[in-house]
């Protein structure tokens, strides 16, 4: 693949992970052409996800503005290609690989691309993150009602928190450029060595990059059910948000961990 379509065809992967259920192993996607472009009509799968899907975690992602995001990529993609009478993808996946298939209005083929393992492990939206996700949501969400409870009759709230008690800086989310920066990539070493193991930074695990990318391009509710597995992993007890002094960014603080170093 060129280099323009290598990453658009990521970018389409990551979306249709986040609009098929969980377990597809394909999914056919039709497009129509509107006063504004191509947009998304129809999308439907084939696999264990499609008549029994798994539990998906709540990525709080809007699945209208996802969708929107799939349909102008899809354009890119064929005017890179130089296939803009394409109105049908066929995406299959296995254990190994993920092909797409472009067809036209007559239904010819008109484009395909293979995307290997290697790649698709490479990716922010995977089965694994999902999995990884939906393991800590639970018990996330608990934690996280409880330090609610206690900010609303704590005296001077969340400032009072961070003033007297333990906390570690998890990441930035910037909601102007939609970019999570995780703390342990900051140059000045400030972020614990826990956070940095979490994270996997070394061994960089198979379809998990969500966590061990320095930045990832994500909505603000992916961006904090990330924070809050590692929060879990951290033995934390909930997250704060704490807006910048300065500027657009939020920072996603988790309070009082039990392991730092």
């Amino acid at each position: 693949m060129g280099s323009k379509v290598q990453p658009l065809i990521w970018a389409l992967h990551d979306s249709v992970m986040v609009l098929a259920p969980a377990g597809w192993s394909s999914v056919e996607l039709r497009f129509a052409r509107t006063a504004d472009g191509l947009r998304l009509t129809e999308l439907s799968t084939k696999g264990t996800g499609a008549a029994a899907p798994r539990p998906k975690p709540a990525l709080t992602i809007d699945a209208r503005a996802e969708a929107l995001r799939l349909s102008q990529a899809f354009e890119d993609l064929l005017a890179e290609v130089g296939r803009q009478g394409a109105v049908r993808a066929v995406v299959e996946r296995s254990a190994d690989l993920a092909d797409w298939r472009l067809f036209d209005a007559q239904d010819h083929l008109a484009y395909f691309t293979r995307v290997p393992r290697a790649e698709l492990d490479g990716l922010v939206m995977t089965d694994a993150l999902f999995e990884l996700l939906a393991g800590s949501e639970a018990a996330f969400g608990y934690v996280q009602a409880q330090l609610e409870a206690r900010l609303a009759s704590h005296p001077g709230g969340a400032q009072a928190l961070l003033a007297h008690g333990a906390h570690v800086l998890l990441g930035d989310y910037f909601p102007g450029d939609y970019v999570w920066v995780w703390s342990w990539s900051e140059e000045d070493g400030s972020a614990p060595p826990a956070v940095r193991r979490v994270c996997a930074v070394d061994a960089q695990p198979a379809g998990l990059a969500a966590l061990w990318r320095p930045a990832v391009h994500v909505e603000e509710g992916l961006a904090w059910a990330l924070a809050g597995s590692v929060c879990m992993a951290l033995g934390a007890r909930g997250l704060l948000r704490v807006p910048h002094a300065q500027g657009g960014g939020v920072s996603f603080v988790a309070v009082e961990p039990a392991t730092v170093s």
